[in-house]
């Protein structure tokens, strides 16, 4: 069997001992094979870059959330000492679709693989679920339950074992390709919109709006 990077490196000699073997049928497959292996390589290529990207996106993204994570504590400690008896906390909620979670590259897609596996889990939450369950399973606690770093996570069913597994293993499979069927891109995409005001049922966004009308309660 010939080595490919032998064939790659010396097509012309390849296809002279096919003729000197009576096949020249078979000429035409040298060409092909040297097409497929210069595609092959040129995936192999694109996928090496795209963990690269990957990677280094996701220090940057680390840096950033310890960032503000530190800016949040601060601001906690401020509250806390300038209200005088009351507690302020810093919680830590499940990826939901903001206009800030939106801008941060990778997150999106994250997101959407997140919300087909938590679906089917049985764990999703919306914005409003997660602020209700912030209020009614620990706010109105008597004693607030945090982690070591004060934190109230709300986080804890995304990062449950399973689900995290789950996505780790649809991320690995993931592309452009395939999204709509391993992730939940249109819940992303709906939730998006939804924060502008847009894909809101009963909404007639094809209706003149008069943009000039006043506030009544602000007359």
């Amino acid at each position: 069997m010939l080595d490919i990077r032998f064939i790659r490196e010396n097509p012309e000699a390849v296809k002279e001992n096919i003729k000197k073997k009576f096949q020249d049928t078979k000429l035409p497959l040298v060409d092909e094979v040297i097409d497929l292996d210069t595609r092959r390589r040129a995936a192999i290529a694109e996928a090496d870059q795209l963990r690269s990207n990957r990677n280094t996106l996701s220090k940057q993204i680390g840096m950033l959330i310890g960032q503000a994570k530190k800016d949040l504590y601060k601001a906690a400690d401020e509250l806390q000492e300038e209200a005088g008896g009351l507690k302020a906390y810093v919680s830590v909620n499940k990826a939901v679709v903001t206009q800030s979670s939106a801008a941060i590259p990778i997150v999106p897609l994250y997101m959407s693989l997140l919300f087909k596996v938590m679906k089917e889990k049985g764990l999703h939450e919306g914005c409003i679920e997660q602020m209700y369950r912030l209020v009614h399973d620990r706010l109105c606690l008597e004693d607030v339950v945090t982690d070591e770093n004060r934190l109230i996570r709300l986080d804890d069913y995304e990062m449950k074992p399973e689900v995290q597994d789950a996505v780790a293993g649809l991320w690995e499979q993931v592309s452009k390709d395939n999204i709509t069927q391993l992730g939940d891109i249109e819940e992303y995409w709906q939730e998006f919109y939804e924060i502008f005001g847009f894909r809101v049922d009963g909404v007639n966004y094809e209706a003149d709006v008069n943009i000039q009308g006043g506030i009544p309660s602000l007359s």
